[in-house]
């Protein structure tokens, strides 16, 4: 996805960021804002807290967030953008 900013949308209007903490299970969301030390002062009880916090921060950007998803989350990114996830 080369080129493809964080303001890269689909024809739904999601972007890719949003869609990927969208589909982003607890544990992962966890080692998200620890990856990028972000954990400080969040609620890691909260999906919500920890998506904003991550959804607003520069350096989790969408290709870093991918990559350690599993099968199962990045079938659920494909079906929040409208792309078919078999391909």
């Amino acid at each position: 996805m080369q080129g493809a900013g964080p303001a890269m949308q689909t024809g739904r209007g999601m972007k890719l960021k949003h869609a990927i903490l969208e589909a982003m299970e607890r544990d992962a969301l966890r080692a998200a804002l620890v990856r990028f030390d972000l954990a400080d002062g969040v609620d890691k009880r909260s999906p919500v807290a920890m998506r904003e916090r991550l959804r607003g921060a520069r350096r989790a950007r969408p290709e870093a967030l991918l990559a350690p998803l599993r099968v199962a989350e990045v079938r659920r990114v494909c079906e929040l953008l409208g792309v078919d996830a078999a391909a």
